[in-house]
């Protein structure tokens, strides 16, 4: 009779070996970590990256007015820093704000004169810019300025070049770019191109790469939206295909 128990009990403990087994493998299998997705580069852009772990997943800071604010799109989803952050696998922080400028100049009580209640310069901005610690920093604006070109030339220039030689000191491994002056469907006036050279000049001096003509992106009337002035959904698209463009055909450093 013990015998035959003992038999009774050896597919019993098969059958339990068993189940163990394929438990053990189920739960394994459930907990691969997913392998993340290999890079890959928009159709036509030129590019000498690897993966997203290697070469993406930056923490990236926007500065600028209320283009890079996202006046004109219809959500924020569709601004064009949200729409190449996440095409580019960035962490954005988006501090741009509306009637944000590289430069103010003062009344004669000595406060800054913008046109809005509160006037907040890209400089005032560098420490929450650089609390963040971020890979990318990206300045883009200018064009509420565009008087300052005959009223206030050498003061802007001397802003401009100040702000990027604080920026850069304050953030030394960071990649700094900044973007020319956006315009919209209209002829680009003369002082426009001329306050893209002084950035561009101004960037060049302190290690601050720079996207020119960028004024040019909005030609089309179909990319500015009802006020004539702001870009539209189409027209945010527009400048993030642009961005991620350039992005991908240029060299960026490896983020640790």
């Amino acid at each position: 009779m013990a015998e035959n128990s003992e038999k009774n009990r050896k597919p019993l403990l098969s059958v339990i070996l068993i189940g163990i087994i394929v438990i053990l493998a189920i739960v394994n299998f459930a907990y691969q970590p997913t392998p993340r997705e290999e890079w890959q580069a928009p159709e036509g852009a030129t590019t000498s990256k690897n993966t997203i772990l290697e070469y993406n997943w930056r923490k990236t800071v926007f500065l600028g007015d209320s283009y890079c604010a996202g006046a004109g799109a219809s959500s924020q989803t569709k601004r064009w820093t949200t729409i190449a952050s996440k095409s580019l696998h960035w962490e954005e922080f988006n501090l741009c704000l509306g009637a944000n400028e590289y430069f103010f100049p003062k009344s004669e009580t000595g406060e800054k004169v913008c046109g809005a209640a509160t006037c907040v310069d890209y400089a005032a901005q560098i420490s929450d810019a650089v609390a963040t610690k971020p890979n990318v920093l990206i300045i883009s604006g200018g064009r509420d300025s565009l008087g300052l070109v005959a009223t206030n030339a050498d003061e802007f220039k001397a802003q401009v070049c100040t702000l990027f030689s604080s920026i850069r000191k304050s953030l030394p491994s960071a990649e700094i770019i900044a973007v020319a002056p956006f315009w919209d469907a209209t002829e680009v006036p003369n002082d426009l191109i001329l306050m893209n050279n002084w950035i561009y000049g101004c960037a060049s001096q302190n290690g601050v790469k720079y996207i020119p003509k960028s004024f040019n992106w909005l030609a089309a009337k179909s990319a500015i939206s009802g006020d004539k002035f702001h870009p539209n959904d189409v027209g945010h698209q527009i400048i993030a295909e642009k961005l991620i463009a350039w992005w991908n055909s240029t060299n960026h450093k490896k983020v640790a």
